[in-house]
């Protein structure tokens, strides 16, 4: 879903003088890119990026020195929240032979295994 070029503003925080150079250059570049119709478009008061249709991440907005709307961050929880779902929903029950073999590589014999995304465990 392709916004219209037009989006409301964005509250800019001063950035601080005493950063690196490099740093004050790329929180500019990143308040370019949030602002440019061909990197980005606004739906609904959310931000999303042209090439992928993902939301903009509050921590772009926290590397820009702008303020990030609560809008925002909802958005990428929720999208966030779907995407873990998804990854979930496709994991086996039981780890492949090959997810055995490396942990086992990994941690030795007798080891019990966490994912940390799904919460499945198994013992090397």
């Amino acid at each position: 879903m392709k916004g219209t070029p037009k989006m409301t503003g964005i509250t800019l925080l001063p950035i601080p003088d005493d950063l690196p150079l490099w740093t004050r250059q790329s929180a500019e570049n990143l308040r370019c890119r949030m602002t440019d119709p061909s990197k980005c478009y606004e739906h609904n008061g959310v931000r999303y990026w042209r090439g992928t249709d993902k939301v903009i991440p509050p921590h772009v907005y926290e590397d820009a020195f702008v303020e990030c709307p609560a809008a925002q961050k909802a958005a990428r929880e929720a999208e966030l929240d779907t995407f873990f779902a998804r990854y979930k929903a496709r994991q086996p029950a039981e780890p492949s032979s090959e997810e055995r073999y490396e942990a086992l590589a990994a941690f030795g014999p007798g080891v019990e295994v966490v994912d940390a995304i799904t919460g499945r465990t198994f013992t090397t």
